[in-house]
């Protein structure tokens, strides 16, 4: 169907490629989806984005987007879990009303509906995303069942491909790992913006970015907070994001005695505004794929200390810090690993971030090799360019 982009004649059509998304509420995933939808080149490519949830009327960010750039924007208006075969059916539907060369599916359930409504059609070249290492078991069989059929799995990591081959028993030819990238412009703008904040003194040293839900490991990170000795007078942490959690997450501050630590923020769509003087980023997570905010943080010029989860080591292994040594930490001693703790030792994490915040010179060296690395290893052109390769190559 069609060839390579060397190949075509310059008056072959777009190709008709309908995404597929859980819902459209901005996040990680779905801010990735919108972006791949408007950047990728209009002569090679038409966009239909797919919602299968209703399309929101708060956090619209995404939505306006989308519209903005003239692409077509769907929901298939499931609600509830009865009315998945209803959503199939629709979805097919809509295959039919406007048939795609190309489809690609983002998020766990847009994975599974889309691997159903394609069953009448399976020589549509498929790509479904992985961006997460669940390790439920429920979800793994469910995943290995539906994923058969993908054409090609992109994964966000090299954690992701290594557990979809080892969980999931998918074959390594069929896997490509194309990380998450950073938009460093946009970042670079919204800590601009906020050198004329209001306020901007007062944002914490330290910070969390993230849903407020049982993934991200706050509940641990409070709890070791609260066990920890003493901590400098008056440090404080910033939680950007909201969730599920929430409730529960006051109840267990109050509990551990650090009810005057947390300052909730809720959710911003533009955090690193909020964060402009913040200089740690704390990464608890209990699993991942490739944490969206870790990379940012990155991109924005802060330390972040992070779990030892999935997509991680993709991004701090392997790299080290040039300083002078005038810090008392030389820096073989703090490479870009020294960011990474285990999983199950939060303390550690707490005392790495001690170390960090008595040593401004070791901060600002952290920093600055993190937001190199993110130019040179994942800046968002680079993620953009993977995946229209891997489109062309499909069709």
């Amino acid at each position: 169907m069609g060839g390579s982009p060397t190949e075509r004649s310059p008056t072959d059509r777009p190709r008709h490629l309908i995404w597929v998304t859980t819902e459209l509420r901005t996040g990680g995933a779905e801010r990735c989806l919108t972006r791949l939808a408007r950047e990728l080149p209009a002569d090679r490519f038409r966009s239909t984005v797919v919602s299968l949830k209703p399309l929101p009327d708060e956090r619209t960010e995404l939505l306006e987007q989308l519209r903005a750039a003239g692409i077509p924007v769907r929901s298939l208006e499931a609600s509830r879990p009865s009315e998945l075969m209803r959503t199939v059916g629709r979805l097919k539907r809509l295959f039919d009303d406007d048939p795609p060369d190309l489809l690609a599916s983002f998020l766990f359930h847009a994975n599974l509906v889309t691997a159903w409504a394609r069953r009448s059609n399976r020589t549509v070249p498929w790509v479904a995303n992985l961006r997460v290492a669940d390790p439920s078991r429920w979800r793994s069989v469910l995943e290995r069942r539906a994923l058969t059929g993908a054409t090609r799995i992109a994964c966000v990591s090299r954690a992701v491909a290594d557990a979809a081959r080892r969980r999931l028993r998918f074959a390594a030819e069929r896997l490509v790992v194309i990380p998450n990238g950073v938009d460093l412009a946009e970042i670079d703008r919204q800590q601009g913006r906020a050198d004329i904040a209001v306020g901007r003194t007062a944002a914490p040293r330290v910070a969390v970015v993230g849903r407020l839900e049982p993934q991200k490991g706050l509940d641990r990170l409070f709890e070791a907070w609260g066990a920890a000795p003493p901590k400098p007078a008056g440090l404080r942490l910033g939680i950007v994001g909201q969730g599920s959690e929430r409730e529960r997450l006051e109840a267990l501050a109050r509990r551990v005695g650090i009810a005057d630590v947390p300052i909730w923020y809720g959710w911003r769509s533009e955090p690193w505004e909020t964060l402009r003087e913040t200089e740690v980023v704390l990464v608890p997570s209990r699993f991942e794929g490739m944490a969206n905010a870790m990379l940012e943080a990155m991109g924005a010029g802060k330390v972040v200390l992070a779990t030892d989860v999935e997509g991680v080591r993709d991004v701090l292994e392997g790299g080290d810090v040039p300083g002078s040594g005038d810090s008392g930490v030389a820096p073989s001693k703090f490479g870009l690993e020294s960011q990474i703790v285990p999983v199950d030792r939060l303390d550690l994490m707490l005392a790495r971030l001690t170390q960090v915040l008595a040593d401004k010179e070791l901060a600002a060296r952290v920093g600055a090799a993190n937001r190199r690395r993110i130019e040179t290893q994942f800046a968002w052109e680079t993620v953009l360019d993977r995946y229209a390769c891997l489109f062309d190559s499909l069709v």
